[in-house]
């Protein structure tokens, strides 16, 4: 080791400026890698969190809003004056059967945690139960308007309604605590990259001078 030094004090002055400035030059090109890999990780992030989280969110909060416009316009389908009226409302119900259908199909592609699966078979079983109540009440609704109304409002008619909601509420509600810890996830990791930046900063400097 002491000969190792020695040798090296006997150096020029060229070369110890070569050799520092090539352990400059090394770890600038280390530290260009460590960036460009973070970065790229960063944009992972990034990307799963818009695709996978807020997007598949976005179609849950949709879906409820659909299903809130079915039991409008049903109500509305009820309370319409003439026929002409009903059938525009029962129109409306029909396309927010299918907006609930396109959001929720969308949201499958971007739930993979097993809790959220399982929450959005349930919420299927129970729009199940529920959109038959629905296709009931408009038969009903096109014989007998008067038993329509009063299978409307029964408690299980009504029940049946809601716990569809929750269900899909709860999917949702989920997901997005899942959003906001893998963003919190992805913050961290973008602190704890800045800090070895710095280090591999300073550490190069270091070397060279």
């Amino acid at each position: 080791m002491m000969s190792f030094l020695l040798a090296l004090e006997r150096l020029r002055l060229a070369g110890k400026l070569a050799i520092g400035f090539g352990v400059m030059l090394l770890g600038t090109i280390g530290l260009g890698l460590y960036s460009l890999q973070t970065q790229d990780l960063l944009e992972q992030d990034i990307h799963s969190i818009a695709e996978a989280d807020l997007r598949g969110l976005s179609n849950l909060k949709d879906a409820r809003i659909e299903l809130a416009k079915m039991g409008r316009a049903l109500r509305q389908a009820i309370l319409a004056p003439d026929i002409a009226e009903r059938d525009r409302a029962l129109a409306q119900l029909a396309e927010a059967e299918s907006g609930i259908h396109r959001e929720v199909e969308e949201a499958r592609l971007r739930i993979f945690r097993e809790e959220n699966r399982a929450n959005l078979a349930q919420f299927e079983d129970t729009y199940a139960a529920y959109r038959a109540n629905i296709d009931q009440a408009v038969s009903m609704l096109r014989m007998t308007p008067g038993d329509a109304v009063a299978f409307v409002i029964t408690p299980s008619f009504q029940q049946i309604g809601a716990a569809a909601d929750a269900t899909l509420e709860a999917v949702a509600e989920s997901k997005e605590t899942g959003a906001m810890e893998r963003a919190r996830q992805a913050s961290e990791r973008a602190v704890r990259a800045q800090r070895a930046t710095v280090l591999l900063l300073l550490g190069g400097s270091g070397f060279g001078l």
